[in-house]
This record gives structure tokens, sequence and C-alpha cells, in this order.
């Protein structure tokens, strides 16, 4: 399932959003009613035109449950970001550990521009697409990260020096590189409101 805006397109792993429109109908008035365009698929005997089918109902129940919400207004605030990447994959993570969002570049190709070599990965948790304020928290900040990347005048680098004490040390730094910056983001966003 993806969006797309100009040349930025967000996708979403078909089975993380399966899960999350599960999870956000339990319960409610209009369950049935997509259970009842659901069932008719199971009818439809080629089972790739069955595939497509369900990912597009559930595309469409998860845009129009507005799951989608917290992820696009988090891109949205971040225009450099859609200026300077072509996608972003929005997939499942395992635990709290593994949320978060990270900027991935390819290796060059011949005829490929430097916007068409990023991406952003984003790991959500299902249960934070279903708590659409705390998962724009977690989003505002972790896409600070990513903006923050691609700023020039931020410098990132993405592997630090190696020290001449040797990895613990450099591990170490690492972890209070990060404690460093996050502290700053929030900083950041809290003075933004």
């Amino acid at each position: 399932m993806g969006t797309l805006n100009e040349h930025f397109r967000v996708d979403y792993d078909a089975r993380l959003v399966e899960e999350v429109v599960l999870r956000a109908l339990r319960g409610r008035a209009d369950e049935w009613a997509f259970h009842g365009e659901r069932d008719r698929f199971y009818e439809v005997a080629d089972a790739e035109a069955r595939d497509a089918a369900f990912l597009r109902l559930h595309a469409a129940w998860f845009a129009r449950l507005g799951l989608d919400w917290p992820i696009r207004q988090a891109l949205d605030e971040r225009p450099r970001l859609k200026a300077s990447v072509r996608r972003c994959a929005v997939t499942a993570a395992r635990s709290k550990k593994d949320e978060g969002a990270d900027l991935f570049v390819s290796p060059a190709e011949e005829g490929q521009g430097e916007i068409d070599r990023r991406s952003i990965g984003v790991q959500v948790r299902p249960e934070n697409l279903l708590d659409p304020d705390r998962l724009l928290d977690l989003m505002r900040h972790e896409l600070l990260h990513v903006d923050d990347m691609l700023d020039p005048r931020f410098g990132y680098e993405p592997s630090l020096p190696r020290s001449e004490v040797g990895p613990t040390y450099d591990r170490l730094l690492q972890d209070r590189y990060r404690a460093l910056w996050d502290a700053t983001i929030d900083g950041r966003l809290m003075r933004a409101g």
C-alpha cells in the first residue's frame, strides 16, 4: 500500500496494514461492514486476484480509518524530507526498542539522482498505529533525526571516527552521542510547541 505526493511516496507493509485494520475495527459498529466486504473475496478463485483484492480493501480501510494520519502529519511538518527523499517505507517493529526512523542511501547508479538514492525506513509497532497522539510524538522525534541528517548545517556523518581505545569505547561514545542528539531534538520539539 502506498500514497503518492508529487515525487515522494509512502509505502506501508501490507501485513502491518492488515493487522492494524483488523485491530482498529475490533468492536466497532462498522466491523461487520468490513467483514462483509472481505468475506466476498474468499470466493475469488484466482489467488493473485484474491490477494490483490485483500490488499486494496485493507489499504482503503486503513486510509478510511485515518490510520496513516500521524505519519503523514509528521512527514508534512518536515518539507526537507519530502524534497530530498524519494520514498518512505513503513514496516512493523518487533519491539519498542526497534521503533524508529532512519535514512538509507543506496549505491549510485548511472543516471540516478541523489534524491532517487535516498529512502526513509520507519518501523512502528502495530499498537502505536492505533494510538495517533503517541505515534505522532514518536514520528516527530524520529523524523527530526532524519531531517538533521539531510541538513548540511548539521554536519551529520554516518559513522564516528574509531577510537584507539577499542570497540567498547566506540559503542559508549555512540550511545552518548545518541543521548545528546535525542536531548537536543526533544528540546527543539518542546520549543516548537
